[in-house]
């Protein structure tokens, strides 16, 4: 499990049972390779250069790296969906405070349990 932060303060749950720096290539490559497709996808996959594009106009590798911060959360967890769905509910990175679009599963944010839960937390910590 690792947490990727954005400067702005955009959070992203993510999971890999590969290595850390693999993972963070996987992310890498998609940069500068987005297009409407991929805006529409409620999948997760491209998440963090979409982020890079749609909020910040940025485009290049460069950007990414000097823009993300990866921290490893949790090695080796029994379940990988379950953690992740731990480590979203109480980081909050689920859409629209977070970069998550989808929880573990695969269902689309914007229908899921999750979110409502997850925004009215949100709504009673202000």
């Amino acid at each position: 499990m690792y947490i990727d932060m954005y400067l702005c303060n955009k959070q992203y749950i993510g999971k890999s049972s590969n290595k850390l720096q693999t993972r963070i290539v996987g992310h890498r490559s998609h940069v500068g390779y987005i297009d409407e497709d991929d805006i529409i996808n409620e999948s997760d996959e491209k998440t963090l250069a979409e982020h890079l594009l749609e909020a910040h106009n940025f485009e290049s590798v460069d950007h990414f790296n000097s823009n993300y911060s990866f921290t490893v959360l949790e090695v080796s967890p029994k379940n990988l969906d379950q953690s992740e769905q731990r480590w979203a509910n109480k980081l909050l990175t689920l859409r629209p405070f977070g970069l998550n679009k989808e929880k573990p599963g695969g269902v689309a944010c914007s229908t899921s349990s999750m979110c409502r839960r997850a925004l009215d937390l949100r709504i009673q910590l202000l």
